[in-house]
């Protein structure tokens, strides 16, 4: 997944009114799409956004600017669902789609318009009631906020879940580290990839200099990597020695692990010098769904 690609991601959901934002209120069909469209993505239900993108294409208020950005952006969507990947943490989606569920108990005029014009233009309808029920639902699994977990240098950490083995998450970090978990099995060989979508300026640096480790449901470190392509980090092919929960930590150069002599994190040491937001995909992992786990690994 290139940079350029989340860029154009992030851009679009950051500022809903950027790329086509003049042509979008050119007509009701056109703003319906769009706003469909981001409500998709957020989803990650691919295949319903790259529908809405190419209805979206055929309007002609586009200007051949904006055709093109919607051509890429489309393209990027089929990339997606080819992969099947599972993107969570957004930016701007936990807004979007939290206002569907104050309309829920009163579905206005609006939304069975939005309802009659998907039905006219032959695309799927997703209700507020449906997005009520996800959205709920994802809360009171505690998969949108970081947990606790037994070890006090990797917590919390945020779940990265991979019911089809992979998955891909969005995060931030400068002076401290961010703790992501999942689930793996005995013997995938799991790849870890961090692609900086945007530098800001750190406490001493101002670049996209970022490092990568790898720790099992203990604490043992497994694997690290600093600079992998220029400054951006990348574990590549990891064996995972069974099956369980492993934590990988996302931090900035100048902040590294204090080891115990057999290699258990025992704390951090320094200070990140950078400040990056990021998206971190893991892949090459069996599907979380098909693993028979220990106890201690299902939570």
């Amino acid at each position: 997944m290139t940079r350029h690609v989340w860029l154009s991601l992030s851009a679009l959901l950051l500022s809903w009114g950027g790329v086509w934002g003049s042509a979008a209120v050119a007509t009701v069909p056109l703003a319906t799409l769009q706003r469909q469209m981001k409500t998709a993505v957020c989803l990650n239900d691919w295949a319903t956004a790259v529908d809405r993108a190419s209805a979206m294409m055929a309007s002609p208020s586009l200007s051949a600017q904006d055709r093109q950005a919607l051509v890429d952006f489309r393209h990027a969507l089929q990339r997606y669902e080819e992969e099947r990947l599972e993107i969570q943490g957004i930016p701007g989606c936990e807004a979007h789609l939290a206002q569907y569920l104050e309309t829920v108990p009163t579905p206005s005029l609006p939304l069975q318009l939005d309802r009659a014009l998907l039905r006219f233009f032959g695309i799927p309808d997703l209700t507020p009631d449906q997005l009520a029920q996800q959205i709920n639902g994802a809360r009171r699994a505690g998969l949108s906020e970081p947990q606790p977990t037994d070890i006090p240098a990797l917590s919390p950490a945020l779940l990265v879940g991979t019911p089809r083995g992979s998955g891909v998450i969005a995060g931030a970090v400068s002076a401290g580290v961010e703790v992501f978990t999942f689930v793996g099995g005995q013997g995938d060989r799991v790849t870890v990839n961090l692609n900086v979508t945007r530098i800001l300026p750190g406490l001493r640096y101002t670049d996209d200099d970022s490092q990568l480790y790898l720790f099992d449901s203990q604490g043992y470190l497994l694997a690290s990597n600093d600079d992998f392509n220029g400054l951006q980090s990348r574990l590549d092919s990891i064996l995972l020695p069974s099956s369980g929960l492993y934590y990988i930590v996302a931090t900035t150069y100048g902040n590294s692990p204090q080891l115990s002599p057999d290699g258990q994190l025992l704390g951090w040491s320094g200070d990140g010098g950078s400040f990056i937001e990021y998206t971190l995909t893991v892949t090459g992992l069996t599907p979380s769904g098909q693993l028979a786990l220990p106890t201690t690994a299902q939570r």
